[in-house]
């Protein structure tokens, strides 16, 4: 059995870089919102992000099931076929009902690989006994990820440029590789704790107990939660929508980002390594200003000057990861830490769904999306920024 044990976790491991590779290859990131806005309306636009990340959340339980009863490896190998689908319909979109269609399989995709590519790569360590090795190889597949996506946004934008169906099918064809890469795991031979109502309602319960058990703990957690909702907005939808309403062409637009996630990984990695520059006692200031002075111009940016502020909003969501979520994880009790972060960042989800329902109407009224720029800036002075306030007070009384 050792002998079976060992040849699983070769196998899976030589072909995790390769899934992680080919699945960050998303080509669509540069022209997701010009060929949308061919056919729909702003608000509409913004409406099916969060109905892609609210059926998500929804899909989380019965996907989990799924995974439970069939396998990791075909949880994670369905899940990305079914965002292949998805994009097919999606290339040939042309009004809100199909690009909803689209939302909603694209969401039950990402549920069936949520959780389950994480745990695969687990077990798949921990039945070898290997699963102190979990950060260390994850670390080294988040590089790998990051380098793709880069690769991805750069080459969407130039054959954008030339058609905007381009990425959308070379994006159709990367996930429909991944998929195929996942059916090439060999399912770990342990066997996880099964997934049931009850356990995944005791589960979410004791989460959430956990990120509120004392009032200090309570502000930290809702602090990453605020943070995390509104960085997380700007780089999955705001970004791009940004940057296409002042004038980015598809090709400027893949190489601005793919610049701009070059730039962004080089400053944090020398942040991380020198180490002393952003502690916890200025952490809580760090990110309000960071947001603040990052979203609250966006009425004002023009194509040139948006760089540096784009660039900003791209760090603090990189940097919360990084930087802000150690503070988190060392209130939290080591065995129920995995709860504990699941629920922050659901609190992260559904705080996105709101904004997205709520904002969409607001790019309409205005007229471009730079207003939500401006609108997530105030909101981050009103709500963040005192919260920081409070519990760098609070850190300094404790020192």
């Amino acid at each position: 059995m050792r002998i079976d044990v060992v040849t699983v976790m070769r196998r899976n491991l030589a072909l995790f870089p390769y899934f992680e590779f080919a699945r960050s290859l998303i080509f669509t990131i540069p022209i997701w919102v010009a060929y949308k806005r061919q056919f729909i309306s702003g608000s509409e636009l913004i409406f099916l992000e969060g109905v892609l990340l609210g059926s998500q959340l929804i899909l989380e339980l019965p996907t989990g099931a799924f995974a439970d009863l069939l396998g990791k490896r075909a949880s994670v190998a369905l899940g990305f076929f079914a965002i292949a689908l998805a994009y097919v319909l999606y290339a040939f979109a042309t009004n809100f009902q199909m690009f909803l269609v689209t939302a909603l399989l694209t969401g039950l995709g990402e549920a069936l690989i949520s959780g389950a590519k994480e745990a695969l790569l687990y077990d798949t360590l921990k039945e070898a006994g290997e699963e102190d090795r979990f950060s260390k190889v994850n670390a080294r597949l988040e590089i790998i990820f990051q380098v793709g996506i880069g690769l991805a946004t750069l080459v969407g934008g130039v054959l954008g440029s030339i058609d905007l169906r381009i990425p959308i099918w070379l994006y159709v064809g990367a996930m429909a590789a991944t998929g195929v890469i996942a059916l090439g795991f060999r399912e770990p031979f342990i066997d996880t704790e099964k997934f049931t109502l009850k356990r995944y309602v005791k589960q979410n319960r004791e989460g959430f107990r956990e990120i509120h058990k004392t009032p200090y703990i309570w502000q930290i957690s809702l602090f990453y939660v605020l943070v995390g909702a509104v960085s997380w907005s700007c780089m999955l939808a705001f970004n791009v929508m940004v940057l296409t309403d002042i004038g980015y062409t598809p090709i400027q637009l893949g190489i601005t980002v793919a610049l701009m996630r070059v730039v962004n990984s080089f400053v944090l990695f020398r942040l991380i390594n020198v180490g002393n520059l952003i502690r916890k006692h200025n952490v809580f200031l760090f990110f309000p200003i960071l947001l603040i002075a990052a979203l609250i111009p966006g009425i004002w940016l023009t194509k040139w000057v948006a760089i540096p502020f784009v660039a900003a909003s791209m760090f603090a969501s990189t940097a919360r990861w990084v930087l802000l979520s150690k503070y988190t994880n060392e209130h939290f009790d080591s065995r129920k830490r995995a709860t504990a972060i699941s629920s922050l960042s659901m609190l992260i989800g559904v705080l996105y769904v709101l904004f997205m329902v709520g904002l969409g109407p607001v790019i309409d009224w205005w007229g471009n999306a730079r207003i939500i720029y401006t609108v997530l800036g105030v909101f981050s002075a009103l709500t963040i920024l005192p919260l920081g306030i409070r519990l760098t007070k609070a850190h300094g009384s404790a020192r």
